[in-house]
């Protein structure tokens, strides 16, 4: 994964518990309390989802707790500081969605190795689509948190149902 992702949440882990407890979820991850990532260098997989563990630990929140912490704050916070051009011309959470595969490859086409997630939808009804993530990586329970930040975004209502760890189905709500 790229940096970007571990830059997120340090920011959010500083801003809402301080760097004591971001040191320590370094320290139970493997890392020195002086680790710095950048936001375009990369990470190992393996390595994000440690800090994710370690997050939990640490924190003492749920896996669930975190992931949906994050995506929030990446959705809400993080992203619209690094891409603003992209968020200030979407007027809605499905909008958004529907343009994920367009904003991951024009924010990281000059990355070298950058391997977003991509995704496929089956336009259900006009208040329904199936979405079909795409990555080796199988972290669609950190896309449907990032959706549940979306939805708050636009102060929507979005119906989430994890059908498979490849395909969720929104519904989207007045």
């Amino acid at each position: 994964m790229k940096g970007v992702i571990v830059k997120c949440i340090e920011e959010l882990i500083m801003s809402a518990a301080g760097k004591q407890i971001w040191i320590q979820i370094l320290e139970k991850s493997g890392f020195t309390k002086h680790q710095i990532f950048l936001p375009g260098s990369d990470v190992a997989d393996e390595h994000v989802i440690k800090i994710m563990g370690s997050t939990c630990e640490v924190t003492g929140k749920s896996q669930q707790e975190v992931f949906d912490l994050f995506g929030e704050y990446w959705i809400n916070v993080y992203t619209p500081k690094l891409y603003g051009h992209y968020f200030n011309q979407i007027k809605s959470a499905r909008e958004l969605i529907l343009k994920l595969n367009e904003i991951h490859k024009a924010t990281t086409s000059n990355m070298e190795g950058a391997r977003p997630p991509r995704f496929e939808f089956e336009h259900v009804s006009e208040k329904q689509i199936v979405v079909k993530y795409i990555s080796h990586r199988g972290l669609i329970d950190i896309y449907i948190s990032i959706v549940k930040g979306m939805a708050k975004k636009f102060n929507e209502k979005i119906g989430i149902e994890k059908i498979s760890n490849e395909q969720v189905r929104l519904i989207f709500q007045k």
